[in-house]
């Protein structure tokens, strides 16, 4: 529990020991002004409203206390974002309805903008589609979508990375152009690799049946 909704607490406490006190004090009073079952009605009333009213006023404090902590926690972290200026990698930070609340130097340059704050994350990122948003925002587990752009007459690959947690997520925008490039020249070279074992065994049996001619003909 955060330090703010023990404070609180304690504050509850006194005000409900107060709360009592003026409780007691009133049926006191009315003690030798009521008809003993009246005053038991009155009393039992008193009590009631006195127990209820602070429950209430205690649920809707804790609930806005702890509001108030997650409000201040988004808003840091969201801070924290904008001052990562020194990673390559884009960073957005967003609340529980994809709307952002802090983006670092990085995914500004890659969105082609200068500020992201307030902004939905398709409206900062055309390239995503609902169904890359329903991936990256509502799943529980780290989720992440690869999306290919043109940029200055060129195709880029850019990934997109989340990190859900309670009422904020992250999201890591990398360019994955070159790492993907480099995949298909490996990719090629190991195609090329296989072809050519392929072929020294093809050659190899052909030498071997080439062989076997020649001996059973001499």
């Amino acid at each position: 529990m955060p330090r703010e909704a023990w404070s609180y607490a304690l504050l509850l406490i006194i005000l409900f020991a107060i709360a009592s006190l003026a409780a007691w004090q009133t049926i006191s009073f009315l003690h030798d002004k009521l008809p003993q079952p009246q005053f038991h009605v009155a009393a039992a009333a008193i009590w009631s409203l006195t127990l209820g009213f602070m429950l209430i006023a205690g649920a809707f404090g804790l609930w806005a206390t702890q509001f108030a902590a997650e409000a201040e926690s988004r808003r840091r972290i969201s801070r924290l974002v904008q001052a990562m200026d020194y990673i390559r990698d884009g960073l957005v930070a967003m609340d529980s309805r994809g709307t952002v609340t802090g983006a670092n130097a990085a995914a500004c340059r890659i969105a082609g903008q200068e500020d992201l704050d307030r902004q939905g994350l398709r409206e900062a990122f055309d390239c995503l589609t609902e169904a890359d948003m329903e991936v990256l925002l509502h799943r529980t587990e780290p989720s992440e979508v690869e999306r290919t752009v043109l940029r200055n007459a060129t195709l880029t690959t850019y990934r997109f990375r989340s990190q859900p947690s309670s009422g904020v997520s992250l999201i890591l925008i990398s360019d994955v152009t070159t790492m993907q490039e480099q995949q298909a020249r490996n990719r090629q070279a190991a195609h090329l690799q296989l072809v050519g074992q392929l072929a020294h065994g093809i050659a190899n049996d052909f030498n071997d049946l080439l062989s076997g001619i020649a001996a059973h003909a001499g």
